[in-house]
């Protein structure tokens, strides 16, 4: 599925950026999918696209900062503001 001349020339920069990482994303998957369904015929084992090649998506989400992360960063914050750094 393609863009159109009309959608092609009317795309701002960010657009086409999220569109080609997309397609790339999209290569990769039929790519990995691929080589399992080969590696599965060839060995009669049983692999997934995600055994072959993770894209490394976290499998639980990340855990907040603790209080003393918090006190930190908040120091480091009022340290760059202190000096001018943003």
């Amino acid at each position: 599925m393609g863009l159109s001349a009309e959608e092609f020339y009317s795309m701002t920069w960010g657009n086409f950026n999220r569109q080609l990482l997309g397609h790339i994303r999209r290569a990769w998957v039929v790519n990995r999918e691929i080589i399992a369904a080969i590696y599965s015929t060839a060995t009669r084992k049983r692999v997934t696209g995600e055994d072959i090649f993770p894209f490394g998506a976290p499998q639980s989400p990340p855990e907040p900062p603790s209080k003393k992360d918090r006190e930190l960063m908040k120091r480091i914050h009022e340290h760059r503001l202190k000096h001018g750094k943003r």
